[in-house]
């Protein structure tokens, strides 16, 4: 008896909840709205593991990493323009 290990046990409850979720999202427009394009995010995501694991902790890393502090920049980046404080010449460099 082949057994199955606990990765590939929880790619199956991934796949299986991606599957829940499109078969009710057909069903249910509200809930369809609701949850957006999640079955295929969770599709993606079990695909993308399948392939490589190591590929998908390192671009999920990024993101916890990287994406915070992209938004933090583009937040300041907007406020620069109403600064007082900064001259042209300073905006002009900042962007």
């Amino acid at each position: 008896m082949e057994r199955i290990t606990p990765d590939e046990e929880r790619l199956s409850r991934l796949d299986q909840l991606a599957e829940l979720i499109d078969s009710r999202s057909v069903l249910d427009y509200d809930f369809r709205r609701a949850t957006g394009s999640l079955a295929e995010d969770l599709q993606y995501i079990s695909k993308s593991i399948r392939r490589d694991v190591t590929v998908w902790r390192l671009n999920r890393a990024f993101h916890a990493v990287h994406i915070p502090s992209l938004l933090a920049i583009m937040s300041m980046l907007e406020n620069v323009d109403e600064m007082k404080s900064v001259g042209d010449e300073e905006r002009h460099q900042i962007n």
